[in-house]
């Protein structure tokens, strides 16, 4: 006869305050720092999340738990490429099929958790500018948050280029750059205790990308991401979620 042993474990998460606290210049970024997950990258553009070595329609690939699916067969547009670091409070992902809660893919699940605005904050506002010299890439991205009484609101904003980049001192890569803008809001309206209501829209543009490694006939992506959501608190459950959404 054997003891039954019982193993217990926690999603891994990038906005724990264990998590490095070096400012992520990309969603990918933050993804790549998670155990368990690299990253493909095939271009310079964005790069596709792989969950201990399952990824593609292996893995459940959500934005608050909403299915977020690329234009590109290839992949070159990951769901992950249509969210930035300031509109995120943190990344989630979960190993195996066990958790039911955002798909039953074999290879797990990845969610990106946007932040929501914050009550109790009159307004509060964030910047951040950076430059690297490889490809000249650049960064501008901000966000800002208000809230009086029982609304509270929050945008963020940013924009991301690059030009060709040179890889180890080497000649430049042609086609290796990119643009790239991302517009973010959401107000949350308290309907009353422990109840809340909020609508959020995200807006992401790509444009001059170049694929240096493959012929794509695409240089553009685009996407609109909008949600209204429920949460409050139901007779015998703890919480209750509902959400009605639409992507493009």
């Amino acid at each position: 006869a054997f003891d039954a042993v019982t193993v217990e474990g926690e999603r891994a998460v990038a906005g724990a305050p264990s998590a490095p606290t070096k400012t992520p210049a990309t969603t990918e970024d933050l993804l790549a720092r998670l155990p368990g997950v690299r990253m493909i990258q095939r271009a310079n553009f964005a790069a596709e999340p792989v969950v201990r070595g399952y990824q593609g329609g292996q893995i459940s690939l959500t934005i608050d738990g909403m299915p977020v699916y690329g234009a590109c067969v290839d992949k070159m547009d990951p769901a992950s490429s249509y969210v930035e670091p300031e509109n995120l409070a943190a990344v989630e992902v979960s190993k195996g099929a066990s958790d039911l809660g955002r798909g039953s893919q074999i290879g797990g699940a990845v969610d990106l958790v946007t932040e929501r605005p914050r009550f109790g904050v009159p307004l509060a506002a964030e910047a951040e500018v950076g430059v690297e010299s490889n490809g000249l890439a650049r960064r501008v991205r901000g966000a800002a948050n208000w809230s009086a009484g029982r609304l509270a609101a929050r945008v963020s904003g940013s924009y991301r280029g690059s030009g060709d980049y040179a890889p180890g001192g080497g000649d430049a890569i042609e086609t290796s750059g990119y643009e790239k803008r991302n517009l973010a809001a959401a107000a949350t309206l308290r309907l009353a205790e422990g109840h809340a209501l909020t609508a959020q829209l995200v807006t992401n543009d790509a444009w001059l990308i170049g694929y240096p490694a493959l012929l794509m006939d695409a240089v553009l992506a685009q996407a609109r991401i909008g949600s209204l959501a429920y949460e409050g608190r139901a007779p015998g459950l703890d919480r209750l979620d509902a959400r009605l959404y639409r992507n493009r």
